[in-house]
Protein backbone atom coordinates (compact mmCIF):
# COMPACT_ATOMS: atom_id res chain seq x y z
CA UNK A 1 0.00 0.00 0.00
CA UNK A 2 1.40 3.39 -0.96
CA UNK A 3 1.06 6.59 0.92
CA UNK A 4 -1.23 9.23 -0.46
CA UNK A 5 0.85 12.09 0.85
CA UNK A 6 4.55 12.54 1.21
CA UNK A 7 5.72 13.24 4.75
CA UNK A 8 7.21 16.70 5.07
CA UNK A 9 10.82 16.51 6.22
CA UNK A 10 11.56 18.31 9.45
CA UNK A 11 12.82 21.84 8.86
CA UNK A 12 13.53 23.91 11.98
CA UNK A 13 13.75 27.09 9.86
CA UNK A 14 10.35 26.68 8.22
CA UNK A 15 8.27 29.84 8.40
CA UNK A 16 4.69 29.23 9.42
CA UNK A 17 1.92 31.25 7.85
CA UNK A 18 0.27 33.49 10.43
CA UNK A 19 -3.35 32.68 11.20
CA UNK A 20 -5.99 35.36 11.22
CA UNK A 21 -7.80 36.34 14.40
CA UNK A 22 -10.98 34.76 13.03
CA UNK A 23 -9.16 31.45 12.45
CA UNK A 24 -7.74 31.51 15.98
CA UNK A 25 -11.16 32.31 17.45
CA UNK A 26 -12.83 29.51 15.47
CA UNK A 27 -10.20 27.01 16.58
CA UNK A 28 -10.56 28.07 20.21
CA UNK A 29 -14.36 27.80 20.02
CA UNK A 30 -14.22 24.33 18.47
CA UNK A 31 -11.73 23.20 21.12
CA UNK A 32 -13.97 24.51 23.93
CA UNK A 33 -16.98 22.72 22.45
CA UNK A 34 -15.05 19.44 22.19
CA UNK A 35 -13.86 19.73 25.79
CA UNK A 36 -17.38 20.46 27.05
CA UNK A 37 -18.82 17.50 25.13
CA UNK A 38 -16.17 15.23 26.66
CA UNK A 39 -16.86 16.63 30.12
CA UNK A 40 -20.59 15.97 29.64
CA UNK A 41 -19.85 12.23 29.45
CA UNK A 42 -17.32 12.29 32.30
CA UNK A 43 -19.92 13.44 34.83
CA UNK A 44 -21.73 10.09 34.57
CA UNK A 45 -19.79 8.96 37.66
CA UNK A 46 -21.60 11.54 39.80
CA UNK A 47 -24.81 10.92 41.70
CA UNK A 48 -27.95 11.37 39.54
CA UNK A 49 -28.97 14.73 41.00
CA UNK A 50 -25.47 16.19 40.68
CA UNK A 51 -25.04 14.68 37.22
CA UNK A 52 -28.21 16.36 35.96
CA UNK A 53 -27.17 19.70 37.45
CA UNK A 54 -23.68 19.60 35.93
CA UNK A 55 -24.98 18.41 32.56
CA UNK A 56 -27.47 21.30 32.55
CA UNK A 57 -24.63 23.74 33.19
CA UNK A 58 -22.56 22.21 30.39
CA UNK A 59 -25.54 22.36 28.01
CA UNK A 60 -26.00 26.04 28.87
CA UNK A 61 -22.32 26.70 28.12
CA UNK A 62 -22.64 24.89 24.79
CA UNK A 63 -25.70 26.98 23.89
CA UNK A 64 -23.77 30.14 24.84
CA UNK A 65 -21.05 29.11 22.37
CA UNK A 66 -23.72 28.69 19.68
CA UNK A 67 -23.54 24.90 19.59
CA UNK A 68 -26.27 22.33 19.91
CA UNK A 69 -26.70 21.18 23.51
CA UNK A 70 -25.39 17.70 24.20
CA UNK A 71 -28.72 16.43 25.54
CA UNK A 72 -30.52 17.42 22.33
CA UNK A 73 -27.68 16.06 20.21
CA UNK A 74 -27.73 12.75 22.05
CA UNK A 75 -31.49 12.36 21.57
CA UNK A 76 -31.16 13.19 17.86
CA UNK A 77 -28.35 10.64 17.43
CA UNK A 78 -30.40 7.98 19.25
CA UNK A 79 -33.39 8.66 17.01
CA UNK A 80 -31.18 8.43 13.90
CA UNK A 81 -29.73 5.14 15.15
CA UNK A 82 -33.17 3.70 15.87
CA UNK A 83 -34.35 4.78 12.43
CA UNK A 84 -31.32 3.32 10.71
CA UNK A 85 -31.25 0.08 12.68
CA UNK A 86 -34.80 -0.98 13.57
CA UNK A 87 -35.23 -3.51 16.36
CA UNK A 88 -34.76 -7.13 15.40
CA UNK A 89 -37.95 -9.15 15.93
CA UNK A 90 -37.39 -12.38 17.80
Amino acid sequence: MTRQFRIRPYDPNRVRKPRSAAQEAATERAFKIARLRGLWYLVTVLSPSRREAVQAIIDADLRDLGAESQAIRRERERAEFDERYPPIPF
